[in-house]
């Protein structure tokens, strides 16, 4: 009780970057999502991916480090080339691919 006590501030500070702004997302990118049946999640990426991997970045999130890499497998075996990022990578491996990313004028990042 007492160490969490210690960890807990009764004054905590506020930390915000760009307050002022009307808008979160940089300007120029574009979001988006998509609700799918289970039976069509692929089918549909496919289909986005192809359209648009060679003209833009796109990056896909995924809610777990499986489905990054069975989405990631899959994309590269259908000739779709795809980078991937997850937690179950080590920095190194993280850090080189998101760099990758960066330098590329188009692609696809997969990550959680």
């Amino acid at each position: 009780e007492d160490l969490a006590r210690l960890a807990i501030k009764t004054d905590p500070v506020y930390v915000g970057v760009h307050d002022s702004e009307q808008h979160a997302t940089v300007a120029g990118l574009e979001q988006g999502y998509v609700v799918v049946a289970p039976k069509d999640r692929f089918r549909l990426l496919f289909t986005f991916l192809k359209r648009h991997r060679k003209k833009e970045k796109v990056m896909v999130f995924f809610s777990s480090c499986n489905a990054v890499k069975y989405y990631s497998d899959l994309l590269n075996y259908v000739d779709v080339p795809v980078l991937d990022i997850h937690g179950r990578q080590k920095q190194q491996k993280r850090t080189s691919t998101f760099f990758e990313f960066c330098r590329a004028t188009s692609g696809v990042l997969l990550c959680t």
